[in-house]
Order: C-alpha cells, then sequence, then structure tokens
C-alpha cells in the first residue's frame, strides 16, 4: 500500500452498487479488526448508462442511449445512397437513350429529374389512358412493367420502367448480421413469412414478375405499397424485361449496359468490419512491444475444445449410494473427450450411459446444468462432409471454419462450396442451413494453445491459468488511486456496466483521498449489473411465471382451505408443499393440504440450519414433520442427522431427486464441516463477470485481491452475493431506522422503504459489515433460541458494537444524510425533434400547423369539435360512421368500419388518415427549397436574473435555454480533415438577458442541479427535476426516490416561477462525491 494514501485509522469499505445508485459506508475497526463504529456513509445517484430504468435494465428492455442516434444516422446514410444510386441510374439510362434530357438539365438533382419524370408520365398517360378506363391512372408503372414482358416499348418508356425499378428492391438477407435479440428475429420470421406469402400469391395469380402480380390488384382494395419483397423478386422481373426487349433494341440494350443497370440497382455493401469491437483477452494483455491478443470466435474448434476440457477436468463423479466423489479416470476422460469432439453436446443422462455409471450424479447438476457443450463447429462439418472431414489437414480445417463463419451469402458460400470443395449442391445447401455459434471466448487463441496441452492432461484451467500465466490475485502494480474505467477495463463494453464503474470510481477516489485506502473493501452488485441481458430476459419471464403461479395457489387456497387473503408465509408454504409432492422428505409422511395453514403436525424447516448458515430464503426450506424436526433433526443438516441409518437416508435422498429443485439436492448432501464452510463461502461470494470486474478494478489500489503480509496473503477485496444481507438488515432492525424518518409506501408495512436514496447507504452499511466472523456469531446466538413456527427472523442477533450506541450510531448519520445527484452539464442531445409541420399559421390567435392522424386515434372531443378535423366534408362523413360505431373510435382500428368517400366518377375509397389541427409554434430548421418545421430538442438550462426598477424594487425573470441555441452559442470542432475549425464566441450559459441588459444574472439551473432553500420551515437542498418554457420550475429532495407518478400523487415534487422561488431564499449548491454541501460557483 502507497503511503501517501496509508489510512490513519482502519475502517471497512462497503459499496451497494447499481446500475443507478451507489451507496457506501465505512466501518472503523479496531486493533483487533472488529467495527467499532460508523465513519461515514453517502449515496451518489446518477442516470444508467442506457435508455432505460433499473427496472427495465433487470427486465432487459433497456438499450444504447446511441440507438436512436445510430438508427437516425443508418436512415441518412440510406437516403443518400439511395439517391446517389438513383442519380447515377437515371444518368445512364439518359446516356443510353432510354430517358430524355432538354433545357432542364440533365437529372443531377433530385428536382430536376422530378420534372423529367412528371413531364414523361404525363405523355405516357396520354398515349396509354382508355376510355371509361382509368386503370392506368391509378397504377401506370406497374401496367407498364407488364406490358414491358410481352410488347415493344419505345425507349423511353422501357427506361421508366427500369427507373421505376429502383423505387423499391426487396429484402436481403445478410448471413454475417450480428447477433439479434429474440424480438428481432421474431420480426425476421415474420418477415420472411411474408416473402413467402407473397410468392405464393404471385404464383396463384399466374403472374411471372411481382410488377405483373401488383398490376392485377385493385389498389382500393388490396395495398401495393407496405409489404414485404423479396430482393430475388426485383433481379427475375429485370431479367425478363431486358430479355424481352432486347429482341426489339438490341442496339441500346447491350451487355454492358445491362451489367451496370443490375448493379445500380441491386449493388449492396459488404457489412464493415468489426474486429476492432473485438474484445482483448484477459490473459494475453500485450506489453509496451507487443498489442493485446483479440479473443477468440467460440465457433473456432480450438475455442469448441477448450470449453469442452473445461467442463471435462471439473466434473465430479458422486456415487449417490456411498456418499462419496472422484474425478473422471483418464480412460473415462478420454471418452468423454472423444464424445463431446465427435458427437456435440451431451446430455448427462447420455454421459451416464456411455460411461457406464450407474448409480452416480455430477457435481454440475446440482447448479441445474442439463448437459456438457460439445464441439457444435465439429459436428456441423461432419454432417456436410461426414467422413471426408477428418481427411482434411487442420489448416484446411480453419481455412473452411473462418470462410463458414464470414460468408455473407448463402449464395456465395454453396457456389464456392461446390466449386472449391468439392460438394455437390445438396451438402452444400447444408452447409448455408448450419450456422456457427456467436460471440467470442474471453481468451485468445494464443492462450488457449498455451492451456491446452496442460488441461489434456486434465489440469484444470485455473491450475493452468496459474502455472502459465501466475495468479490473477496478486502481484500487480499497485495505484494510488483508481485509473480511468477504459484504461482499467479495456474489455468492459456494457454501457451501464461502464457508467456504474466510473462512479464507482469518482466515488471511492474521493474516499481514498479524504480517509486513505480502506483496510477492507466490501461490494455488492445489484440483479440488473450481474446478468447479462439474455439472463435477465429469463429472469422476468420467470418472475412473471411464479406470480402467475402465487394466483393459482391462492385460487387453491380459497378453494381447498377457504382463506381469501393467504399471507406471504401461506404462499411459501404452499409452494414448499407442491415442490416436495405433499411428502415430508425425512419421515414420509404425507402432508395434508387442507391442514396445512392451520396448527397441524407440519411447518417450514431450514434443510441447512440457521444456526450453521444464515439462509432465510425460498432455497434453504422445506416442510417437515414437526415432531421430527424438534426432536430429532434439530441443529443438524440432513447428513448429520440420518446417514448413520443408511436405508433411511438413501430414502430421503430418493424423495428430494424427484424434486425438480437441484439446488435443493446439493444441500442435503452438504456432508462434512469443510463441505459446509465451502458452500457458505460459495454463498457469500459473487463470481459473476460483472462483480469479477468490479473487484479487478478496487484491486488496483492494492495490486490485487490479496495483500502480501508477514505470514501469508490476506484478502482486501470481497464481492458479496447478497445471500444475507436482507436478512442480517432486517435482524439488526435497519429497516427500521428509515420507516421512522421516511414515509411507508401505501400498503407496504414491511422492508426497507423504497422511497427514500438512503436507502442504498443502510445497504452499504451492512454489506460491510457482512464478515464470517459476523455471520457466526450471529448463527452462534440463533442456535440458542430455536426458530418459532410464523417467525421469519432471529429474536436475538448480536450488534457489531454497543459504544457508541449502535442504532443511535447509524442513525445519527442516516437521518442527515444528503444524497450527491451526478448533473448532465454536457451539451448533447438532438438539435430538434424528428417530425416535420406544416408551415405554422394563425388560427383564433394561436400559432397552428396540419398533421396527419389516424382515425384510430382520434379522441371522442376531437370528432365532436368544429375545429380540429381541417375538412368539413370528411368531418361529415368521419362523425357519421363513429355515432353508426357507437362513438368508439377504437373501432376504427378495424378496416371494414372505415368510413369511405365516393369520387365523382363512382369510385369508393376508405377515409383511413384525417388532416387535424394542432397548436403549435415549430421552429425553422433549414431555408430554401430544404426549409422545414420542427420542435426544439428540449431546454438545456433555465437562467435566472433579478431586474431592479428606479424604487430598487426586485424582480426575478428567467431566460430559457433550448439545446439549439446552445449549440450556436458554442460550435463544435468539425474533425473531419480539411474542415475549417470552430471556436466557442460565447460561453454555454448568456450572463445578459436578452430583453433586459440591465438586469443582474443570478444563477443558472439544469437538471438533477441542487438547490438550498427555505421549505416548510426548514433550510433543505432540493433538485431541479424538471422545467417548462412557460417557466415553471420543478423541484423534488434530494433523498426522494419515489417514481414520477408517485411523487405528482404524494405531492411531494412542486414548482416556482422565478419570482416564488425568490421568496424561498435559493443558494445553488453543489454537493460533492462524499455528500458535503459547498456553494456553487456559478
Amino acid at each position: 500500500m502507497s503511503s501517501a494514501m496509508e489510512a490513519p485509522q482502519k475502517y471497512v469499505l462497503g459499496l451497494d452498487l447499481g446500475s443507478a445508485s451507489l451507496g457506501w459506508a465505512l466501518i472503523a475497526l479496531n486493533p483487533a479488526n472488529e467495527p467499532t463504529s460508523l465513519v461515514r456513509a453517502g449515496v451518489r445517484i446518477f442516470e444508467p448508462g442506457v435508455d432505460g430504468t433499473a427496472l427495465d435494465i433487470e427486465q432487459g428492455k433497456d438499450q444504447s442511449k446511441a440507438v436512436e442516434r445510430r438508427t437516425a444516422r443508418l436512415h441518412r446514410r440510406q437516403l443518400r445512397r439511395r439517391a446517389a444510386r438513383q442519380r447515377e441510374l437515371f444518368q445512364e439510362l439518359q446516356k443510353a437513350g432510354l430517358l430524355p434530357t432538354n433545357a432542364v438539365g440533365t437529372g443531377a438533382s433530385s428536382e430536376q429529374r422530378h420534372e423529367l419524370l412528371n413531364a414523361l408520365d404525363r405523355s405516357l398517360t396520354l398515349k396509354f389512358l382508355k376510355p371509361n378506363d382509368d386503370s392506368f391512372a391509378q397504377k401506370p408503372l406497374y401496367l407498364l412493367r407488364k406490358l414491358a414482358l410481352d410488347q415493344a416499348l419505345e425507349p423511353f418508356e422501357l427506361g421508366r420502367v427500369l427507373f421505376h425499378l429502383s423505387q423499391r428492391r426487396g429484402f436481403k438477407s445478410n448471413r454475417k448480421e450480428t447477433k439479434k435479440t429474440a424480438k428481432e428475429n421474431e420480426d425476421l420470421g415474420q418477415v420472411k413469412a411474408d416473402i413467402h406469402a407473397l410468392e405464393l400469391a404471385i404464383q396463384d395469380a399466374g403472374a411471372r414478375t411481382i410488377g405483373e402480380y401488383f398490376a392485377g390488384l385493385d389498389p382500393h382494395t388490396e395495398k401495393l405499397r407496405r409489404r414485404w419483397t423479396a430482393r430475388k423478386m426485383f433481379e427475375q422481373e429485370l431479367a425478363l424485361i431486358w430479355d424481352a426487349q432486347a429482341k426489339h433494341h438490341a442496339s441500346l440494350l447491350r451487355q454492358e449496359l445491362r451489367d451496370r443497370v443490375h448493379e445500380l440497382l441491386f449493388f449492396q455493401r459488404p457489412i464493415s468490419a468489426q474486429k476492432h469491437l473485438v474484445g482483448t483477452c484477459e490473459l494475453e494483455r500485450g506489453d509496451d512491444k507487443h498489442p493485446p491478443k483479440r479473443r477468440a470466435p467460440w465457433a473456432t474448434m480450438a475455442a469448441q475444445r477448450f470449453r469442452m476440457l473445461q467442463k471435462i477436468n471439473d466434473l465430479v463423479v458422486i456415487d449417490t449410494k456411498n456418499q462419496t466423489s472422484r474425478k473422471l479416470t483418464e480412460e473415462e476422460r478420454s471418452k468423454l473427450y472423444q464424445l463431446l469432439d465427435r458427437e456435440g453436446t451431451q446430455s448427462f443422462i447420455a454421459i451416464r450411459k456411455y460411461l457406464d455409471l450407474k448409480g452416480t450424479a455430477f457435481n454440475l447438476e446440482a447448479g441445474g446444468d442439463k448437459d456438457i457443450p460439445g464441439n457444435r463447429t465439429q459436428k456441423s462439418m461432419r454432417k456436410v462432409f461426414g467422413v471426408f472431414w477428418d481427411e482434411f489437414t487442420e489448416g484446411k480445417q480453419n481455412q473452411i471454419i473462418e470462410n463458414w463463419r464470414n460468408s455473407e451469402s448463402d449464395e456465395v458460400l454453396i457456389q464456392e462450396a461446390i466449386e472449391h470443395l468439392g460438394l455437390d449442391a445438396e451438402a452444400a445447401a447444408v452447409l448455408a442451413k448450419e450456422s456457427p455459434q456467436s460471440d467470442y471466448c474471453s481468451l485468445s487463441l494464443a492462450a488457449i494453445s498455451k492451456l491446452m496441452p496442460l488441461m489434456m492432461s486434465g489440469r484444470s484451467f485455473k491450475d493452468a491459468e496459474t502455472e502459465i500465466y501466475g495468479s490473477r490475485f496478486s502481484g500487480l502494480a499497485v495505484h494510488d488511486t483508481l485509473p480511468p474505467v477504459r484504461e482499467a477495463l479495456p474489455t468492459l463494453r456494457n454501457p451501464a456496466v461502464e457508467r456504474a464503474m466510473t462512479e464507482l470510481r469518482k466515488v471511492v477516489n474521493a474516499i481514498v483521498r479524504e480517509y486513505g485506502k480502506p483496510y477492507e473493501i466490501r461490494i455488492e452488485l445489484a440483479r440488473e449489473l450481474k446478468k447479462p441481458r439474455q439472463e435477465r430476459i429469463k429472469a422476468t419471464t420467470a418472475n412473471r411465471k411464479r406470480e402467475a403461479d402465487n394466483k393459482g395457489i391462492a385460487a387453491k387456497i380459497l378453494s381447498e382451505c377457504g382463506m381469501a387473503n393467504p399471507s406471504r408465509a401461506d404462499l411459501e408454504k404452499a409452494k414448499l408443499f407442491v415442490e416436495c409432492g405433499g411428502i415430508c422428505p425425512y419421515t414420509g409422511r404425507s402432508i395434508p393440504f387442507s391442514q396445512l395453514f392451520q396448527d397441524s403436525e407440519f411447518d417450514v424447516e431450514h434443510i441447512i440450519p440457521r444456526s450453521r448458515f444464515p439462509d432465510d430464503s425460498f432455497q434453504n426450506k422445506t416442510l417437515c414433520y414437526l415432531p421430527e424436526n424438534r426432536e430429532y433433526k434439530r441443529n443438524q443438516t440432513p447428513f448429520e442427522a440420518y446417514s448413520n441409518n443408511p436405508d433411511v437416508w438413501a430414502q430421503i435422498l430418493l424423495r428430494v431427486t424427484k424434486w425438480s429443485n437441484p439446488g435443493k439436492l446439493s444441500r442435503f448432501k452438504l456432508q462434512s464441516e469443510r463441505e459446509l464452510a465451502d458452500f457458505s463461502a460459495r454463498q457469500m461470494n459473487d463470481t459473476r463477470y460483472t462483480s469479477v470486474l468490479a473487484g479487478r478494478l478496487l484491486a488496483m489500489l492494492y495490486g490485487g485481491r490479496d495483500v502480501q503480509t508477514d505470514n501469508d496473503n490476506r484478502q482486501v477485496i470481497f464481492a458479496s452475493s447478497g445471500a444475507v444481507t436482507a436478512t442480517l438488515r432486517r435482524s439488526w432492525g435497519f429497516e427500521r431506522i428509515l420507516q421512522a424518518i421516511v414515509s411507508p409506501e401505501p400498503g407496504d408495512t414491511r422492508g426497507k422503504p423504497r422511497t427514500d436514496h438512503r436507502h442504498h447507504a443502510v445497504d452499504a452499511i451492512t454489506i460491510a459489515l457482512t464478515r464470517q466472523s459476523v455471520i457466526q456469531a450471529m448463527a452462534s446466538a440463533s442456535a440458542f433460541e430455536p426458530w418459532q413456527p410464523g417467525t421469519r427472523s432471529w429474536r436475538r442477533v448480536p450488534e457489531p458494537w454497543t459504544t457508541p450506541d449502535f442504532i443511535g450510531n447509524l442513525t445519527e448519520q442516516i437521518v442527515q444524510m444528503v444524497v450527491s445527484h451526478r448533473p448532465e452539464h454536457k451539451i448533447s442531445g438532438e438539435l430538434h425533434k424528428g417530425s416535420n409541420f406544416s408551415r405554422p399559421y394563425l388560427y383564433n390567435g394561436k400559432s397552428t400547423v396540419h398533421m396527419r392522424c389516424e382515425l384510430s386515434q382520434l379522441k371522442p372531443a376531437d370528432i365532436a369539435a368544429d375545429d380540429i378535423i381541417v375538412d368539413k366534408a370528411i368531418l361529415a362523413l368521419i362523425r357519421a360512421k363513429f355515432d353508426e360505431l357507437g362513438r368508439n373510435p377504437k373501432a376504427f382500428e378495424d378496416p371494414k368500419n372505415l368510413p369511405c368517400f365516393t369520387t365523382a366518377n363512382g369510385r369508393t375509397i376508405p377515409i383511413r388518415k384525417v388532416r387535424i389541427r394542432q397548436v403549435k409554434d415549430p421552429k425553422i430548421a433549414a431555408y430554401g427549397d430544404r426549409e422545414r418545421f420542427v420542435d426544439s430538442g428540449g431546454i438545456h438550462h433555465v437562467a435566472l436574473f433579478v431586474a431592479r426598477n428606479e424604487a430598487r424594487q426586485e424582480q426575478w425573470l428567467s431566460e430559457v435555454a433550448q439545446v439549439t441555441d446552445v449549440y450556436q452559442r458554442c460550435p463544435r470542432w468539425d474533425k473531419r480533415s480539411g474542415r475549417p475549425k470552430s471556436t466557442a464566441s460565447e460561453p454555454a450559459v448568456s450572463r445578459k438577458l436578452k430583453d433586459n441588459p440591465e438586469a443582474e444574472f443570478l444563477f443558472s439551473l439544469m437538471k438533477d442541479d441542487t438547490v438550498e432553500l427555505d421549505y416548510n420551515g426548514a433550510r433543505e437542498v432540493f433538485r431541479v427535476k424538471k422545467f417548462y418554457a412557460a417557466g415553471p420550475i420543478w423541484f423534488t429532495g434530494v433523498n426522494n426516490a419515489q417514481m414520477d407518478a408517485d411523487q405528482k400523487k404524494n405531492k411531494t415534487t412542486w414548482s416556482k416561477n422565478p419570482n416564488g422561488l425568490k421568496t424561498l431564499n435559493p443558494r445553488k449548491v453543489v454537493v460533492d462525491l462524499l455528500g458535503r454541501v459547498h456553494t456553487a460557483n456559478d
């Protein structure tokens, strides 16, 4: 430890890290390393690094903040490239004499092309329009495409057909697309299904091309646009039209022109290389002379075999009868390796049968695994090449796999497989159908090649890593403060985790500067940070299933027991009943469900006694015959209580094995004190990837997780799993501290109040105190007071210290705590909203625009009003249909219910959308032919001023600065080469009021800024929540954690205009990282 950062007093730092919050606490230690007092605690609140709340992140509904920006940029890029293709195609057709040129121009601009094509379309309509038949006027170009298949067209007519093909060119999938979410895969499946349905419709109609099929549809009954089409449909139509017209225009339609037109119509850029985004290897990190190695794709043979060996070498065989365990023999290892390498993934049932291991279980099954992943890549290749795959050299195999993995087109892959690999068409199609495993291993091919020889000999991954690369836990560089996250964790790619780690670094560095380095650091991560998105989505689905199960169980309790409102404990009993099949696992007695909620002979029992490990979760409970629990099992593990009777023990294990919960079976099987201690340690320590990253970042203060002492290494970084945090918090009475100072949510009578941010600090205090010695003392104390039916906690829990008063010491600091919020002062965000509006005009004295609106989106008041829907004739038709449908606007969602109007020539057209008036004052975003009117991108800040009249009377005024205004004051540098470099000519916050230059600037307020003011007879700190252009500024308490709707309902958020704010004597302040309040230097 650096002497410069040596702590004057030993303390433990507890950290509770979430996706939008960080609770921290410093617990002082005496020379015997026992906790003595709370030094300081605090909370840091920040916006998540992704779009979405903490709940959204936990449910997997979050998305990157860059998605909207990237999507908009993608659309701009697509439009630009499409316009460039059309411009080049237009000019190419002009050069070939297939499109006209005149004094208007060459079609270089969209306006010129538009005028030329309009003139051509008018001449075509005059030529092909027939009396009493307006079908050509409705869909002229589709009919022209149909004619092009069978009769000669004039050159300009053919050119118009070819240019029309460029308007839409259909969907084309890419093999090498990045991994998709379940929703994206579902959408892709729908796209392919719609394309297939269209193909069948074209075939049933007897049409040769998609253009001929659309030419035969009635556009008023069947839509022509907004259909999913395939690229190959347009390619086939171009080929047929070109072949048909080449017979009549051989001199014009040369092969070179055909190739060029095909390229301009259908060329698709390959996906840009993303190799620079692949993370770096955790072991081959490089040095000053060598860059770090990139991670290996999972689809490579080396990565597949590495994963297999990792599982095989960790596999332990457990004899279920004798309860002995052993590793696989060398012969068994070899046979299993060959099986997985040859046949791919295998279930544990199949492995037991293959290795002839009857009456055994595997340790990996206890964690819920059903199988061991095998060599998926090799299995796919064998499916394609059969026995010939083994005849290829290793280099040839790797070359084939790389080509298969990187190919972007099924057609190209099939063609290359036939030409270069000697496959027939059927085998090549199988190769294209097989998909390589996506994602990347955490190690590089270089690291895998070094580890494989040791792992092939039976060494575990950790042993092999330690032998080759040394320990990860010590011997690294020691830092006085934590370095930037991107420097410390270059492989981190999750923006939510990166934001949380960045705030963690800021707070820890502030603590180290103030108090020196901690003696120990204990950190716990929130669930939403621990799991990747797919796991979070699965967990949410499981939670919804549990909620549905609870409703079903509650209905069963009502029908069979007559209990209308079962408690949480009753529901838990019922779920345990379902799990054990209504049979006591220890005695085999049948449990009557109807008597379960009375003073019956059966009740809830802890599998591992609380005196051994304080786990009060569902996973540590079962139902038990009450006398059996009190008189025989008592404070023993199942093995200790029953293993001396082999027959009874075998029956117990047989019953539990039938449960669909392998985690409980593993608890029943715990035998020795060593296994129990290891189990306790595993439950206490969090080994998930994100927790490991957080520990790795914090370990940089010490050069590793462990520090060298005189006698041994001492662990200083602990990542807690949270298994006992809630139990300890409840047992020590911490929840009562917050309940005393925070109004509980309606209907919430238990648990910690989550409506106050300070609950994160309470959790951090608990985490800091969650040491093995504390748990042992707690368990020992609880052993003297046996648990009674109906209770959920311990009656006697030793307090970590008594002088000063334990609860009093904590309460004093929590009451005085001021939560720190991360303000957002960056100049960022969209300049304006995406929607364009019509030119505004004054209507009833207000700025008004016209918008198109779906009929189903109208409100009854909109239809009843005379000034909302613009067209009076359309309004009358809508009102008549609205009355006919029972005055329900949602009925318009059904196309059969849409009102219709009849044209002069007798055609009936349904009304799907309508123009409405909306009061809005949009800004001008551009000028000339690009002029458009848009909504502002939002408010950046509000500047407050004080103006004084001749009598020196004060009036407070405000000026709202839009994001657009601030961008204009502070122009960004254009980083592209050759572009002019501009510098800011004004500060972001103007200190002069436009309408009153004599007004004195007071301060500015941005979102999440803090203000100290007089409120309800006290001086308190409030946070800026939001503001409106009209002037009101909304505030809420810095400690308030209520949802927006609850704040409004409970009136814990309020607003003031500038003059009203003046009466509260405001002072803009900054709450620093440690919760200290300073005057803002604004």
